[in-house]
């Protein structure tokens, strides 16, 4: 997962392995700091850790997806404390959401979703969006194949 800066500058948010098992599929957890190096707190850990995170608009809350082979892939949100921590997707069908990312006001998630437990056959993935909250799934069209880094464009 690579690391996300917020929107104000002053924190970094990170995924922190489980030593001596680095795969995020079965441990470690996301962390914020800031930018300074201080006040280091996780964000999620056990059985929430994050592939894949990124801050909203203000800087309040954090996207994050969890893609265990375990269990169902899942979108969370939680504020940056790890407090308030909500499921807000998780695919009826059994696939991945993977790469969620925030719009630009804040009002919706954009993700990948990968239709196995396979990371390494992607051939399917679409992307799909979603209110903030969770509401409203919905396929965005014209994305087949190997989709999987959405992003926004103002």
């Amino acid at each position: 997962m690579p690391l996300d800066v917020s929107p104000d500058g002053q924190w970094i948010l990170f995924y922190r392995s489980a030593h001596p098992d680095p795969d995020p599929h079965t441990g470690g957890a996301l962390w914020v700091v800031r930018i300074d190096g201080s006040k280091p707190h996780a964000v999620s850990t056990g059985a929430h850790p994050a592939d894949w995170a990124r801050w909203s608009p203000d800087g309040r809350e954090i996207v994050f997806a969890t893609e265990r082979l375990s269990s169902d892939g899942t979108i969370w949100v939680a504020a940056m404390d790890g407090s308030g921590l909500r499921r807000v997707f998780v695919d009826p069908a059994g696939g991945f959401p993977i790469t969620p990312t925030w719009s630009c006001d804040g009002s919706q998630i954009l993700f990948a979703l990968d239709p196995t437990d396979d990371e390494f056959k992607h051939a399917d993935n679409a992307f799909q969006v979603i209110g903030a909250d969770g509401s409203h799934p919905e396929p965005v069209k014209g994305t087949t194949g190997f989709s999987r880094w959405p992003e926004w464009w103002r």
